[in-house]
């Protein structure tokens, strides 16, 4: 059962004085095993939904680097999604936010979801992060993807 906003509000500011987020975010680091980043991704992106103050305090640790690293190509498609998913929210609620995954390279490792995504999460989590950066991707992007990856599946292999 969801805690009343007031309480989450709360619970969430507890955690960033406590240093939650900046541990979260150390876990991110490139020598961590997938099965970890896919954990630290996936709380952070739950902690960054509809907080401004979690985004803010991901951005400041770090995070958002660290999140784009996780797009690297070759990485599994759970962990790109979550990464993504996380990058949307920062961007969708400010402009810092946005900045801040423009400023390294957040679009293009976005971009480079979009053309190989192994999964279709991972590709409409890309593409809604593009959108919130105001760049070109979402729906049609998706329907290409999916009408290749049918295509994939009638060749023998």
């Amino acid at each position: 059962m969801p805690l009343p906003p007031a309480a989450a509000a709360a619970a969430a500011a507890e955690g960033r004085e406590l240093g939650g987020v900046a541990a979260l975010v150390s876990l991110l680091a490139p020598d961590g095993s997938p099965a970890v980043h896919w954990a630290a991704a996936g709380a952070l992106r739950d902690l960054c939904a509809d907080n401004t103050g979690n985004q803010d305090s991901v951005r400041e640790c770090g995070g958002v680097p660290a999140l784009v690293a996780l797009l690297a190509p070759g990485g599994r498609a759970d962990v790109h999604a979550r990464a993504a998913n996380a990058l949307m929210l920062i961007a969708r609620d400010s402009a810092r936010g946005r900045e801040a995954v423009r400023a390294c390279g957040g679009a293009a490792a976005l971009e480079g979801v979009l053309a190989c995504a192994s999964s279709a999460a991972a590709h409409e989590w890309a593409a809604a992060a593009l959108r919130s950066l105001g760049q070109p991707g979402g729906r049609r992007d998706l329907g290409r993807w999916l009408q290749q990856a049918v295509g994939d599946l009638g060749r023998p292999g």
